[in-house]
């Protein structure tokens, strides 16, 4: 099931785009930094397949958007402002609060 959250659907898309290391049935051809490593020996130990290069951008782009995105609110976090809000107030606009708070929820996809 795939989540409404513009933070778990990043997290998503960041899982599909990442790329493994090259492996092949000749491991002397294979990147040394995948699963089985690499026969060639003068290979090194450095990335040669550009997964490496491919995810730290994958990782860049998610680390900018989660910068700028704010987290959003729990459930607790938006009952306990309610309820902060409610003290001294009348019932109504404690309703009022307490729709705007599930329009939040809604718009961050939380049922």
């Amino acid at each position: 099931m795939t989540s409404s959250n513009p933070r778990d659907l990043i997290r998503q898309l960041a899982g599909l785009a990442r790329r493994k290391h090259y492996t092949c049935e000749d491991s002397w051809y294979s990147c040394p930094q995948s699963e089985c490593g690499s026969a060639n020996d003068n290979a090194g130990a450095e990335c040669d397949c550009g997964a490496a290069e491919h995810n730290a951008k994958v990782d860049a782009i998610c680390a900018a958007f989660f910068q700028h995105e704010p987290e959003a609110p729990t459930d607790e976090e938006l009952l306990k402002l309610a309820g902060e809000w409610d003290s001294g107030y009348e019932s109504i606009e404690f309703e009022f609060i307490a729709e705007y708070a599930k329009e939040v929820l809604q718009r961050w996809g939380a049922s």
